[in-house]
């Protein structure tokens, strides 16, 4: 009796002890996952940095890897702290379709992650190649998907003059509009190819970027036949754009505001206020079309 009595009154130190062994052990499984984890995430990239071996080989790690960035911000870290952004830009550049694919999924991932990876994108002149590939106008569906959406992710909030060149800008916004043509076929690509537009042109003072934009041939009137469309999805970013155009300056102003485009603008402008999406750039679309009205009364 004495010893069961004995073994009750440390039992709950022997249990504290056991606790501890438990969480020393876990913490060394913890460890030598995350030893493991590194190795791989190394090893990989090795792999996807090798251009020599076979495009199955690449397009599985590039898979690999994007469903990585996914896992959580500990791994993404790990894969950027390898030079991952500039191995996976090196291999969207070199390669095509699945690959080039699978590169833009890790890197929007990597981009949308926090803001020290998106400034290692923006220090890896990410920006710069995206608007390389688009150029070459020979590309997959799905590629251009995500390399669209990908681009977006880096544009989000703002494109600074002092980490994209004009040139840059000046490319991209060319490949953008022409892809934007295809908005009934391809709506998500437009929506982003649009956000893309519309970071571009966000510039808190005008300047260059905007500029970039305003002198696209075409884009006023595609942003009309947007409007004119019935994918309403697009409706609201094509009005915010007008409304850049139309808040820059008068000559602009003049440009796209006339009577036979009053109509269907106006039509979306009230949709969307009653759904309660207005924003300032829809404002400058309405004050610019009551401006207009009074000089022209």
């Amino acid at each position: 009796m004495s010893d069961y009595r004995n073994r009750l009154v440390y039992l709950p130190e022997r249990l504290r002890n056991m606790e501890d062994i438990n969480k020393e052990l876990g913490r060394r499984r913890r460890a030598a996952w995350a030893a493991i984890g590194v190795l791989k995430i190394t090893l990989l990239l090795r792999v996807l940095d090798y251009h020599a071996l076979p495009q199955k080989a690449l397009e599985n790690a590039a898979a690999i890897i994007a469903r990585l960035t996914r896992i959580s911000k500990q791994v993404t870290h790990l894969i950027v702290n390898q030079d991952g952004v500039n191995i996976l830009k090196n291999a969207a550049l070199l390669g095509m379709s699945e690959l080039r694919e699978q590169c833009m999924r890790a890197l929007g991932n990597i981009a949308l992650d926090c803001s020290d990876c998106l400034q290692k994108c923006n220090e890896a002149e990410l920006l710069d190649s995206i608007a390389v590939i688009l150029a070459q106008r020979s590309y997959a569906l799905n590629e251009v998907s995500f390399t669209v959406w990908c681009a977006n992710a880096i544009t989000h909030g703002g494109v600074q003059s002092e980490n994209v060149s004009i040139a840059t800008i000046t490319l991209l916004t060319g490949s953008l509009i022409k892809l934007l043509k295809d908005f009934a076929e391809s709506p998500d690509d437009a929506e982003n190819c649009l956000q893309i537009l519309l970071s571009i042109a966000d510039d808190v003072d005008p300047g260059p970027q905007i500029e970039v934009v305003l002198i696209e041939p075409g884009l006023a009137e595609l942003l009309i036949e947007i409007l004119n469309s019935s994918v309403e999805e697009l409706h609201f970013a094509a009005l915010h754009m007008l409304g850049y155009i139309i808040a820059s300056d008068d000559h602009h102003r003049e440009a796209v505001i006339s009577w036979h485009q009053l109509l269907p603008i106006l039509i979306v402008g009230d949709r969307l206020r009653q759904q309660s999406k207005s924003s300032d750039s829809i404002r400058h679309v309405i004050e610019g079309f009551s401006s207009t009205i009074s000089r022209t009364a």
